[in-house]
């Protein structure tokens, strides 16, 4: 699946366009390997996550066709932020760290709504949870509480037409309709699926394992030390996980 796991489309893969995945990923799975082999510290992985995702902002940029129409992507459309959001634990541990510093009363505000969603979410079987349609716990006012540090597959999906989205937001992204910019969608998936490589391969103890958004911070945050225990091999992460490893799929061949 593809970011928000699988929830929108692109038209298929020409070689070049996954020839390109493939070089991302590859590249991103080789600067996370070097830079945890360099300093295998937790404070490590919040670079890594940083530089991820500025390297996955200047490759969209980079390979963006200048034909194509601009996004419908403005602030205060949200209709994305009503789906499934995988993330890696990494990604869990810089949101976290952004929660710590925010103002008390909106870090209380921005946990309350926390909880109340992973709860609700808790109740459902796995694949209501990954169907479910709940506005994301993080909006608060229509915009997001954490854009700053948003998860790789959040800014990594586009949109060229609101009401696509806005129908997605109704009926479920998959099937909607939404066409992507591709080179921002390839761009953010192949980083996504290099970190999840590298971190596999660099932090060979640790649980890999894709993670539900709301729940992974959740845990993360109930847990103290969680970057250095997670690096050590103990499991922070329960009820937030949805696979056993970040899987090794190549391309998003059947959508995005």
């Amino acid at each position: 699946g593809m970011q928000h796991d699988s929830n929108a489309s692109i038209a298929p893969l020409r070689s070049s366009e996954a020839s390109l995945v493939d070089a991302l990923r590859y590249e991103q799975a080789r600067a996370t390997r070097d830079e945890l082999k360099a300093q295998p510290e937790p404070a490590q992985l919040q670079s890594i996550v940083e530089k991820a995702n500025g390297f996955a902002q200047a490759s969209a940029h980079k390979h963006r066709n200048p034909a194509d129409p601009a996004v419908a992507c403005k602030a205060g459309c949200n209709w994305c932020c009503h789906q499934s959001v995988r993330i890696l634990p990494p990604e869990a541990f810089r949101i976290v760290r952004f929660i710590d510093a925010m103002a008390d009363d909106e870090r209380e505000r921005v946990v309350r709504r926390l909880r109340a969603s992973a709860e609700a979410l808790q109740s459902l079987a796995p694949q209501a949870r990954r169907d479910s349609r709940k506005a994301c716990a993080f909006l608060e006012e229509g915009r997001c509480a954490i854009y700053p540090v948003r998860p790789l597959a959040c800014a990594g999906f586009t949109s060229y037409k609101e009401q696509d989205c806005r129908r997605g937001g109704r009926i479920g992204f998959e099937g909607s309709g939404v066409k992507q910019e591709k080179a921002t969608v390839l761009a953010y998936y192949a980083v996504q699926h290099g970190l999840a490589d590298g971190l596999r391969e660099a932090v060979p103890a640790a649980d890999t394992s894709w993670l539900e958004l709301t729940a992974a911070i959740v845990e993360a945050m109930a847990v103290a030390d969680a970057p250095s225990r997670w690096m050590a091999g103990h499991a922070v992460f329960h009820r937030a996980r949805l696979s056993t490893q970040a899987d090794g799929e190549s391309h998003p061949e059947a959508g995005v």
